[in-house]
């Protein structure tokens, strides 16, 4: 999975193009080749793949699975295959806890936005930032917080107006502000607002 299927070869975006990568791993037992697994899941993570592990049935090797997800919270459980249609909702909430692109300071992120859709960074701040973001059509927002990882229209600490080109200072945190749940990191949230629509038509010229 981790050599093949999550490369670019294979149709897996660059990680500049902030999509998060998420797997899901199915098991109702354990690994035949047990010792292998830590590894294998450990060289997931340290390629940003986020692991997602689903025990079905109840002869599941629960150490491999915290093993697979590398923390509880990526861990799920299934009473039996028959189930499988009942977890949309368990694997859309296991999703979103690693919507969150991990973001590096001085790297350029890209992508694309659609209608209504949000896309979550986090950034390590220890200095005053300044974010440099360019709007290619139609019509974004940006929600900042440095205490609320998933910041929106209800609850955020900034709020610019955007149009085409933006460039937004973020000062480091106060002492005072510090202190009010800030764990050095400045977390944003992109909002598509409105689609960029179009049509085109091409007509024939008749020939004389």
């Amino acid at each position: 999975m981790t050599n093949t299927g999550f490369t670019e070869e294979y149709g897996v975006q660059a990680s500049v193009e902030a999509i998060p990568r998420v797997a899901i791993v199915l098991t109702d037992g354990e690994s035949d080749s047990g010792q292998d697994v830590p590894e294998a899941a450990q060289s997931a993570r340290d390629q940003s793949i986020k692991m997602l592990a689903f025990g079905i049935g109840s002869g599941i090797n629960e150490r491999e699975l915290l093993e697979i997800a590398g923390s509880q919270d990526g861990v799920f459980r299934i009473d039996r295959f028959k189930n499988i249609d009942d977890v949309q909702a368990q694997i859309t909430r296991g999703c979103k806890k690693y919507a969150v692109v991990k973001a590096d300071v001085e790297k350029v992120y890209e992508g694309n936005v659609n209608a209504k859709e949000k896309r979550y960074f986090e950034f390590p701040i220890t200095t005053d930032l300044t974010f440099e973001i360019k709007i290619h059509g139609g019509k974004v927002a940006l929600y900042g917080s440095y205490t609320n990882p998933n910041p929106s229209k209800t609850w955020h600490d900034y709020k610019p107006d955007i149009d085409e080109y933006l460039k937004l200072p973020v000062d480091y945190p106060s002492e005072e502000e510090r202190k009010e749940g800030f764990n050095g990191l400045f977390y944003c949230c992109l909002v598509r607002e409105e689609d960029f629509q179009f049509s085109i038509e091409a007509t024939a010229v008749p020939q004389e």
